[in-house]
């Protein structure tokens, strides 16, 4: 029997810095011996892949640089992914793919969920980004391992009964 929660494979996107850095972090942490680390810059995929792995030297990293914008990048991102790994166990998605994918899945006993954050604290935030915190019920901005604590918890056994879901965490902000 597993000693981790999550003993499969995970694919993280935005693998070089803030939450998909975060969430990378945070598999390796929970015990998660296999994870692919997707990006968009070939220097900093490889910066962030060498200091995890030093970081977390019994986890398989697998970089691969990716455009998610591109289609035909996106797909590149799968077949390595499968090609080394044979496997994907975790990856995070848009809320129309999740809904269509949780229903097409269900019946195969495959969870499909996704994280919609609100404003976090990345090196991307601005000035005019932060105003919008000061309406948000809890008044500040989230952090990276806040929405990676959000997406292993939708990974888990945990949320077993948890599908289709888009589960948002952005400190109240919508609701207000």
């Amino acid at each position: 029997m597993s000693t981790t929660l999550f003993p499969g494979v995970a694919l993280i996107t935005g693998a070089s810095s803030g939450i998909g850095k975060a969430t990378a972090t945070a598999f390796a942490q929970e015990g998660c011996t296999r994870i692919v680390l997707a990006d968009i810059s070939t220097a900093s995929l490889s910066t962030t892949s060498s200091s995890l792995s030093s970081s977390f030297p019994s986890v398989q990293f697998h970089a691969i640089v990716t455009d998610i914008s591109s289609p035909d990048s996106v797909r590149n991102l799968f077949r390595k992914t499968l090609d080394v790994f044979q496997r994907l166990d975790y990856a995070a998605a848009i809320i129309g793919l999740t809904k269509s994918d949780a229903l097409d899945y269900s019946a195969h006993n495959i969870r499909v969920n996704c994280v919609c954050p609100g404003v976090i604290e990345t090196p991307l935030i601005n000035d005019e980004v932060r105003k919008a915190i000061s309406i948000a019920p809890m008044n500040r901005a989230g952090t990276p391992e806040e929405i990676a604590d959000c997406i292993l918890f939708l990974c888990s056994p945990k949320a077993s009964f948890v599908q289709g879901a888009a589960l948002v965490a952005d400190g109240g902000y919508t609701i207000n």
